[in-house]
């Protein structure tokens, strides 16, 4: 399932004080993604732009029918927010004026994206969102340190990413066809996030976050 993988890349740039911690989440990612030494191919951004629509601040536009919605299992409801980075990125990636892509020529593959043509509407712009989110999950981890952490998404944004995920994986499950790849796929991208948000050092434990509580202030 997972064909290219930045290894090398990863090695070298993350924080030493956080590699035992990261290497893992920001392999799998990397796998799930597609990137060239943590930038986005091209042919993978084309794939996304065309089947996402947002409005200001980051909202979503998703049509969800009815026959996407299985009675049988309780569903979260998608929630249509990104966070302010995804939108910056996205609208970044829409002007042709983004520094995160690669040339690719289609060499690079993402398999989350590769069966995006067999997907229902609601489905494609759900799977691009959550490429789009995780390609922000994947660089904060990258640029992370004991001083900041994560700079651009906080535990809100990963239970909200969380929740679609589970809303992804339903719904695939109730309209299969023999997609078995891509449901491991996201379960797989779920457990990574899960991993990533039970890490306090990037949340609660920052040296930012300990100087402002000793300042008294909150972040």
């Amino acid at each position: 399932m997972y064909k290219t993988v930045s290894e090398s890349y990863i090695q070298s740039i993350l924080n030493k004080s956080l590699f035992e911690q990261l290497y893992h989440p920001c392999y799998n990612l990397s796998a799930m993604l597609g990137d060239k030494d943590g930038f986005m191919p091209v042919s993978c951004a084309d794939k996304i732009i065309s089947s996402i629509a947002l409005t200001p601040p980051g909202i979503v536009s998703i049509s969800i029918v009815a026959d996407e919605v299985s009675s049988a299992i309780p569903k979260e409801e998608y929630i249509r927010d990104i966070s302010s980075q995804s939108f910056t990125l996205f609208n970044e990636i829409v002007n042709g004026v983004s520094k995160a892509l690669y040339p690719d020529l289609g060499t690079r593959v993402s398999p989350i994206l590769e069966e995006l043509h067999r997907l229902s509407p609601a489905l494609r712009t759900a799977i691009s969102v959550l490429y789009l989110e995780s390609f922000v999950i994947y660089y904060d981890l990258l640029s992370a340190t004991t001083y900041t952490g994560m700079a651009n998404m906080n535990r809100a944004d990963l239970d909200r990413i969380l929740n679609n995920i589970r809303w992804i994986s339903n719904t695939l499950e109730d309209n299969l066809n023999g997609m078995y790849d891509l449901i491991a796929m996201i379960r797989d991208l779920y457990r990574t996030i899960t991993y990533v948000r039970s890490l306090n050092i990037l949340f609660d434990d920052t040296y930012v976050k300990r100087l402002s509580e000793l300042e008294g202030g909150a972040l």
